[in-house]
């Protein structure tokens, strides 16, 4: 368990003004959100958990309000609820929690399984490619509704981003700045996550009004979210990066801001 991580769940009880009766979860696509909100509510149905956008909610899980920009300018995104998400009024009962994912992983992830940007034809090229709308999504499910989200334009240009990396460094300050407008925040690694869940849920029990025994935690392998259908989780490694990408990886990801969140740059595989 990470110092970072360790040190932000410690402090948590010490700063709450009330009982932590809610769960907001951010986090981007192939970050873990799933198994997050799966094993949260597995082992604590006392808790509301918002991942989806729900009534009470502040935000849809891979699309947080841009808060550095006017109510104004989320109202194309999120119609009526653009105050609500970007202002976070009566949170004081809410933890925040962002889940990230190492970015070498994450980009191979997202390049195997992009959701809603276009599929490259290889790791190289998804790097290299301005991240654009796969609008393939448009025929299925909820494809028309998610559309308005999906356009990722930086919103400090209205422009599409370099790269994934840009798209993630803005993604990062967001939710830096989140951080600063409500009063219970974490940031999660993936990593610390998946190797020691039990760590992470003691360390929710001892901040919420109802505790779970302990001894009747439950690890999850499978999606459960409300209505959906049960998945099982399986692994699948990714290969070395080549030397040219992770070059590219190591020069157009941000280290300052991946270094708040928890990571440093790897010189090797």
């Amino acid at each position: 368990m990470t110092k970072l991580l360790l040190a932000l769940l410690i402090a948590l009880p010490l700063c709450r003004a009330e009982p932590i009766k809610r769960i907001q979860i951010f986090g981007e696509r192939n970050s873990g959100t799933n198994y997050l909100s799966t094993i949260l509510r597995v082992n604590f149905p006392q808790l509301e958990i918002y991942d989806y956008g729900e009534n009470g909610s502040y935000g849809i899980k891979h699309w947080p309000a841009w808060v550095g920009k006017p109510i104004s300018y989320n109202f194309r995104l999120y119609g009526k609820q653009a105050e609500r998400f970007c202002t976070f009024p009566n949170s004081d009962d809410c933890l925040f929690i962002y889940i990230f994912r190492n970015p070498y992983d994450w980009v191979q992830a997202m390049a195997r399984t992009p959701w809603e940007i276009a599929k490259q034809p290889s790791l190289d090229a998804f790097l290299r490619t301005p991240p654009s709308y796969n609008k393939s999504l448009e025929k299925v499910q909820n494809g028309p509704e998610l559309a308005k989200y999906l356009r990722e334009l930086n919103p400090d240009t209205n422009l599409p981003f370099d790269n994934i990396l840009t798209l993630r460094a803005k993604k990062i300050e967001n939710a830096l700045q989140i951080k600063n407008l409500v009063k219970h925040f974490i940031i999660l690694k993936y990593e610390d996550f998946k190797t020691d869940p039990f760590f992470f849920l003691k360390q929710i029990n001892k901040i919420i009004p109802v505790a779970t025994p302990e001894n009747e935690f439950l690890d999850v392998n499978f999606d459960a979210r409300p209505g959906s259908f049960s998945k099982k989780y399986k692994n699948k490694p990714y290969p070395p990066l080549s030397h040219e990408n992770l070059l590219f990886i190591n020069s157009h990801a941000d280290w300052d801001l991946e270094c708040v969140i928890g990571y440093a740059m790897r010189e090797h595989n």
